[in-house]
């Protein structure tokens, strides 16, 4: 049986928090995240990955595992305040568990006018490949792309 494996990174953008920003990713994913800041210009920064236990950009978008949120904001430097919106914002449920997207996180912290896109390419043993993009601003609007969607787009060659 093969394991499907991702490779994953986005484009370089600005945040409006750099420190935040570092928090955010190494709590989503420090062992899998690694976020890169531009070699030649400073403030600009982008996050790479590579599979999570067979995950692709889900795991990017909304954590497939339910995460114990008490134990997620432990040793970190927010504020009670800043615990309670971000469990609020995450659907903490009363047993402290949620689903979150690192995406709309990273989102909420660009520059205005900044875009920030995930890129993601995927196989198994090349028996298929897969490839997966997503846009998005500071005001929560999105776009997405597949790499199946030329399919659909196809379609319009044949009807021409």
């Amino acid at each position: 049986m093969a394991n499907y494996m991702t490779k994953m990174c986005s484009n370089y953008f600005r945040v409006t928090d750099e420190e935040k920003f570092k928090q955010l990713v190494t709590w989503y994913g420090g062992d899998v995240f690694e976020v890169v800041e531009h070699w030649e210009e400073k403030g600009l920064y982008s996050v790479a990955g590579d599979s999570f236990e067979g995950q692709g950009l889900e795991h990017w978008e909304e954590f497939e595992y339910v995460l114990e949120a008490e134990e997620e904001f432990e040793g970190r430097d927010l504020t009670e305040a800043e615990i309670e919106k971000m469990k609020k914002k995450m659907g903490v449920d009363a047993d402290g568990y949620c689903k979150v997207s690192l995406i709309d996180n990273i989102a909420e912290l660009l520059v205005d006018g900044e875009v920030a896109i995930f890129y993601e390419i995927g196989n198994e043993k090349l028996r298929y490949l897969t490839g997966y993009a997503v846009a998005v601003n500071n005001k929560g609007e999105r776009r997405e792309v597949s790499l199946y969607s030329i399919e659909e787009i196809a379609k319009e060659l044949k009807a021409a």
